[in-house]
């Protein structure tokens, strides 16, 4: 036998909002608009219908910056594809990611650099438009020669309000074929 339990707050005799359950026995758990939030198969195993994640790559040549620290991963900057991009969290036109829900969020960059010689090419995760504690990824060539191709890879996690923006700066060669960032809402 199925049966659906529909209630906006579930309160204690005594007016209080919290109520104990030993044992809670459901295969989903959704909001009262029907949409499925939880799902929890045979085995215990639990799914999210809708995780908020991107994943962005370059698709674009080489680029030298210079010495100034450039956003990249946004289209003025080079070409980028979204492989995808659940929330509508990541906008390509401003490089930035923006939360779309309180918590903790967490993100993987991937950079390639190196293409004209320079021994290190830094990049930094930016945090509501500015550098947060000294975070900082280098990708670094043990010799200057010709064309030391390089990989830089950082992974963190962030505490993020709603709102809060993260965006991906770098400065000097940038192979952007080769370059990745996504992220993911942890809860």
């Amino acid at each position: 036998m199925t049966s659906t339990l529909k209630v906006d707050t579930i309160k204690t005799t005594s007016g209080a909002s919290e109520i104990g359950i030993d044992t809670l026995k459901t295969q989903e758990i959704k909001h009262t608009g029907g949409t499925t939030g939880l799902t929890i198969d045979s085995s215990g195993r639990v799914s999210r219908s809708v995780l908020p994640s991107f994943f962005v790559n370059g698709t674009a040549d080489w680029f030298d910056f210079g010495n100034t620290f450039t956003q990249i991963f946004k289209t003025a900057t080079f070409a980028v594809s979204t492989d995808h991009n659940v929330g509508n969290i990541y906008d390509a036109s401003t490089g930035n990611f923006t939360a779309s829900m309180a918590g903790l969020w967490q993100f993987q960059c991937n950079v390639y650099s190196g293409n004209t010689g320079d021994v290190q090419s830094a990049w930094k995760p930016y945090k509501n438009g500015a550098t947060h504690r000294h975070m900082a990824g280098y990708a670094v060539s043990n010799s200057n020669d010709s064309y030391p191709d390089v990989t830089s890879n950082l992974t963190w996690c962030w505490t993020l309000a709603v709102g809060d923006t993260v965006g991906i700066f770098m400065k000097e060669d940038c192979y952007g074929y080769h370059c990745n960032w996504s992220g993911f809402f942890v809860g």
